[in-house]
């Protein structure tokens, strides 16, 4: 049985870099809230994860291009004490070439990808500076309890897609 060294709660959890994550942060000893759009899939990984690495995991399924499901989670983040850990890993991108794509994907992509993503870190910077412990991990923007780093100055800091080095913002 790991040792249980706080919760993550961690959103895109369902492929990619938010499974990679969740797994890791489950191996370490971490609780989870795993976050997605497809409960099936979540709940098939909370079981997986409990049972290999001995941790509790709770499922909350959210579409976070939608006002009422980010605000659960936001809330969440904000209100619970035992989430110490944010890692946002949601986001997607066009399917095909952006000439071809209409213009209304872009309403969902900017939600998911830049909305959901500052709404969720800001409340955690703010969650985790009040209760003086946490941290969290936004593609490349990592956010600390009793820090408050100067990319949080910047509303876009953890953007799916942000590359410090790359976007003039990320050196300042």
């Amino acid at each position: 049985m790991t040792q249980h060294i706080g919760t993550a709660l961690v959103t895109g959890a369902s492929s990619g870099i938010g499974a990679a994550y969740a797994d890791q942060l489950a191996a370490r000893g971490h609780d989870l809230i795993l976050v997605a759009r497809d409960k099936a899939w979540l709940r098939a990984a909370a079981e997986r994860l409990g049972r290999e690495a001995g941790v509790t995991v709770e499922v909350m399924s959210a579409d976070l291009t939608q006002s009422e499901d980010l605000a659960s989670v936001r809330d969440r983040v904000a209100t619970d004490a035992a989430v110490s850990v944010l890692v946002n890993c949601a986001g997607l991108g066009p399917l095909g070439p952006a000439l071809d794509s209409p213009a209304s994907l872009y309403d969902g992509l900017l939600d998911l990808n830049v909305r959901a993503l500052q709404t969720l870190s800001l409340a955690a910077a703010k969650a985790f500076g009040e209760r003086g412990a946490g941290s969290g991990q936004s593609d490349q923007c990592v956010l600390r309890g009793r820090h408050r780093p100067r990319a949080l100055q910047r509303p876009l800091c953890g953007e799916q897609g942000f590359r410090p080095g790359t976007d003039a913002g990320a050196r300042s």
